[in-house]
This record gives C-alpha cells, structure tokens and sequence, in this order.
C-alpha cells in the first residue's frame, strides 16, 4: 500500500494546496518502505525462497523510485506522471506476492 500512497503523493504534488505537504508524506513513505524492506530482509536471511523475491521487490522499488526522482520538463509531466504509475503497480503486485508468500511461509 505504500507504493499506492507515494503514487497519489507523487500526482498530488503539484497542487498548490497540497505540495508542502505531499512532499513531507512522500519521504515519510519512502522512509517506511524502505524500513520494513529491511526487516523483512532481516527476518528471513536464511530462507531462499524470500531472499529471492526480495530481490525482484529491491528490483522494482528501484526502478520505482528512479521513475519517481525524475524532475521531468514540462512538457512531460504525463510520461512522467505514466512512468511512475506503471513502476507502482508493479512493485504493488510483487509486494502483493511476497505477502501471500511470507503467509504460506507462517501457516
């Protein structure tokens, strides 16, 4: 959910009304992503399965955050806008998947 959230941040940003705001909320997420990211590595050092799908969700929240740094032009804020949507969705989709893993994992 935190991608969902630094997706909305990241549109929101350029409103006025919100964009003093937006940008304190976006490093909070990222910091907390980033954050459980770690524990999860940490809680799991030893079991290949969750080391190897941790590795595709660093994968994609790199790429993500790399679409989401861009400072684009003007003119291309909807590539930018595309660019960061698409890399959301689909670190949310593997981080859906490494979930429903650590699930299994504990039943």
């Amino acid at each position: 959910m935190l991608s969902a959230r630094l997706t909305k941040l990241f549109l929101f940003r350029d409103w006025p009304v919100c964009d003093e705001e937006a940008l304190v909320l976006m490093v909070l997420s990222r910091r907390e992503f980033e954050m459980n990211f770690a524990e999860l590595g940490a809680s799991c050092a030893d079991v290949s399965e969750a080391i190897a799908q941790l590795k595709v969700v660093g994968e994609h929240w790199q790429h993500f955050t790399t679409a989401f740094d861009m400072i684009p032009a003007r003119n291309s804020k909807k590539a930018s806008a595309e660019a960061v949507i698409a890399a959301g969705e689909a670190l949310l989709r593997h981080v859906d998947a490494t979930v429903k893993m650590y699930e299994r994992m504990t039943e």
